[in-house]
């Protein structure tokens, strides 16, 4: 399965010499989610309109 990604990834942030060494070893960084300031950032609530027995039959499809 193919996805399409996009070329450019913006990301505004202050000059520093950690911009530098992301630059130079082609990195990038991710904050742990824990410290994000929305506490429902990362934890997405899924509700499912099928029972158990559809759930199973979509699982063993799979």
């Amino acid at each position: 399965m193919e996805t399409d990604q996009p070329e450019k990834i913006y990301r505004y942030r202050s000059f520093s010499e950690l911009t530098i060494d992301s630059l130079c070893m082609d990195q990038l960084y991710f904050a742990n989610p824990i410290s994000f300031n929305d506490p429902m950032d990362c934890q997405p609530t899924i509700k499912s309109d099928s029972n158990n027995d559809e759930l199973k039959a979509i699982l063993s499809e799979l």
